[in-house]
């Protein structure tokens, strides 16, 4: 798919943390798969960066709202971003895509209690799950996933009270949001400290083994995470990583 679509901002989802949309044209009939992401370069781009006038970005809205895609972004000071801030509504912007191979394995209608499918978020990784959990979660009751976000505060974790929400309304999500620093009592149920992969095993259980596990932040995050996995004896297939660059 390549079209120029309409932008629109939506506002904060977390702090520095903006949510926005695109409209695609009602005559484009693409889908996306979740967990995918596209590339986006503004029409007419005022202030042209020395890393180009695109940026790549994970799609965070399920398929099911087609024609409108949704996305959420730290905002990091850079020309493209402050376009996102400063940009009218209705702005013209050209997607192309969807790219990528992050999305759930194939046979989740069969898949039992003890296959768990575990989503590991750091910061603004948490966009594919969006995306992969408000599709998959009514369509696979029988599918347990798990959901582990880490964030440095309470105020910098996108989509909280969304994410609280479904895991009230959704049997088979347990979700543990993490913060690592934090001066203030928290509500009951967000955690304290340093999200590791020992904590995440104990919450996980014994099918731990025979999870798919998805890692979704920075850099750093993800290759920690992904050693650490086959180093517990997770198979390399069972592994899916989805580095988040440029940011710190």
């Amino acid at each position: 798919m390549e079209t120029v679509g309409s932008f629109s901002r939506k506002g904060l989802v977390a702090e520095n943390t903006l949510f926005f949309q695109i409209e695609i044209p009602q005559d484009i009939k693409d889908r996306f798969i979740p967990g995918q992401y596209v590339h986006m370069e503004w029409v007419t781009p005022v202030a042209p960066e020395e890393k180009g006038d695109g940026r790549d970005f994970s799609i965070a809205s399920p398929p099911e709202e087609w024609p409108r895609l949704s996305f959420a972004t730290r905002l990091t000071g850079s020309a493209f971003k402050k376009h996102l801030e400063d940009f009218p509504d209705g702005t013209p912007i050209r997607v192309s895509g969807p790219y990528g191979e992050f999305t759930l394995p194939s046979g989740l209608e069969e898949r039992k209690w003890n296959e768990p499918v575990v989503l590991i978020a750091g910061g603004i990784g948490i966009t594919p799950f969006r995306s992969i959990l408000l599709h998959a979660l009514g369509r696979f009751p029988s599918v347990p996933f798990f959901l582990f976000t880490t964030n440095r505060t309470v105020k910098s974790i996108p989509f909280l009270d969304e994410l609280r929400n479904l895991a009230r309304n959704q049997k088979n999500l347990f979700l543990e949001q993490i913060v690592s620093k934090t001066d203030i009592p928290l509500p009951p149920d967000l955690e304290s400290g340093i999200l590791t992969p020992d904590r995440m095993f104990e919450a996980i259980g014994e099918r731990a083994k025979n999870g798919d596990y998805y890692i979704a932040g920075t850099p750093s995050l993800v290759s920690s995470f992904s050693t650490a996995l086959e180093g517990s004896h997770i198979r390399h297939e069972r592994i899916h990583a989805d580095p988040f660059f440029g940011y710190p």
